[in-house]
């Protein structure tokens, strides 16, 4: 979570224009919350997951390849980049526990509540991991190759600054 605030203030954006984009991205999950749970009620719940996968994707995607203020902060806003789900699917927690429900043998829903509980947490936690290191293998490769490093790092922010 404080990994994209971080970002985003080193692309130069002011404490107000990140305080905006997640708490936009906080509201429009809430919503999202509400109209998936009484939706996936009616409806089938897996497309509902895979819609909310295929999203997230595209919307990585998009902040990865752009640095530019509309692209990020709409793909923050709508993917929930910066506010964390503790380890849940997001807004599609509704039809993700649900579905559990549905799939899974009374006696069994513990164990696999707690499994999917774990993974959700042990996702978050690689993905911070994987945050630090740019910054540990800077430090630990020999001069040569951090340069390589930031070369590349380098032409591909200016590439995503120009689109």
């Amino acid at each position: 979570m404080v990994d994209f605030a971080l970002y985003l203030h080193a692309l130069g954006w002011s404490s107000g224009a990140i305080g905006m984009v997640l708490g936009a991205s906080s509201m429009v999950g809430a919503a999202l919350s509400l109209m998936v749970g009484t939706s996936s009620d009616r409806l089938r719940r897996k497309p509902f997951l895979l819609l909310y996968e295929a999203v997230v994707l595209l919307g990585s995607l998009a902040a990865l390849a752009s640095a530019n203020p509309l692209v990020l902060g709409g793909a923050a806003i709508l993917c929930g980049f910066g506010r964390g789900a503790g380890g849940a699917a997001g807004p599609f927690s509704p039809a993700e526990q649900a579905w559990l429900a549905e799939e899974v043998v009374a006696e069994r829903r513990g164990q696999v509540y707690s499994l999917n509980a774990a993974l959700g947490f042990f996702g978050m936690g690689l993905g911070a991991l994987g945050a630090s290191l740019p910054a540990f293998w800077s430090s630990v490769l020999p001069g040569r190759w951090r340069i390589a490093r930031f070369s590349l790092w380098w032409d591909s922010r200016r590439l995503a600054a120009s689109s």
